[in-house]
């Protein structure tokens, strides 16, 4: 009790032992013991139900940076050479007992290891160490989904993959780069190989027919039905033949119509 700093805090007594304490409570923090109304189970006669309430503050603890040796970088050849050179009679010459001469010996080998040995400052940690990567994923996409972004919300259910999301956006910059002019549909099309890139191209990995489940392709599909008369949306969904087959239909009337 007196290493831990405990006192025994229970004075509720039992009427059929004798009025003797046979329930200890020992704690270092203030406890008020209190004789339970509500056990959570058949009473023992012997042993009556207490409850214990103490209040507990608990503060998150800042991250205390701290720096340790990279082994794996260590120049062994170098500290043989130096252990090699060093006079360890010189040394304990000028120790007195064995404590001192332990003492400076690893003093010595210290010194040879900061010398030739780097060191490595530890990053702060956001999770417990026990979390495993699993969990640590699992709690990041939670926070992230708590948000009220649909584009946000999009991007992590639908757009996992860092080159679909690249993908969109290459599609977003060139749509904004070339929506004042209507010539742009003359090179609208898809395709697989992004060595074709090019502000003229709009490239997607995502199936074609999918092109109007996401919000960056709304804006595409609007302006192209309000550019021509016939309302043929590209957001239904059409197959990879049809969708072909409109491209080439309007890619050909605005060729005739220039002429």
């Amino acid at each position: 009790m007196q290493f831990g700093n405990l006192e025994q805090l229970n004075n509720i007594r039992s009427d059929q032992s004798g009025h003797n304490l046979l329930d200890l409570v020992f704690s270092n923090l203030p406890i008020a013991i209190e004789r339970s109304d509500d056990p959570l189970s058949k009473v023992d006669d012997f042993h009556p139900p207490i409850t214990g309430t103490f209040n507990l503050e608990i503060t998150n603890e800042k991250f205390k940076s701290h720096t340790y040796r990279n082994f794996k970088k260590v120049n062994w050849k170098l500290i043989i050479e130096d252990l090699s050179a060093i006079n360890w009679s010189l040394i304990f010459s000028e120790s007195k007992d064995v404590d001192e001469k332990v003492k400076k010996f690893y003093e010595t080998i210290d010194n040879l290891l900061d010398t030739h040995c780097p060191k490595i400052t530890a990053k702060p940690k956001h999770f417990p160490c026990w979390f495993s990567i699993e969990t640590i994923r699992l709690l990041k996409k939670k926070h992230e989904i708590n948000y009220d972004d649909i584009e946000k919300l999009l991007k992590i259910e639908n757009l996992e993959s860092r080159r679909k999301l690249a993908d969109v956006k290459f599609i977003t910059k060139s749509f904004n780069d070339q929506i004042d002019s209507c010539t742009f549909l003359h090179h609208f099309k898809f395709t697989q190989d992004s060595a074709t890139r090019n502000q003229k191209v709009f490239k997607t990995t995502q199936s074609r027919t999918d092109i109007g489940k996401y919000s960056v392709f709304n804006r595409l599909m609007l302006t192209y039905n309000t550019l021509f008369d016939d309302r043929i949306a590209l957001s239904h969904q059409p197959t990879d033949a049809k969708l072909k087959q409109i491209i080439r239909e309007k890619s050909d009337t605005l060729n005739h119509s220039n002429v």
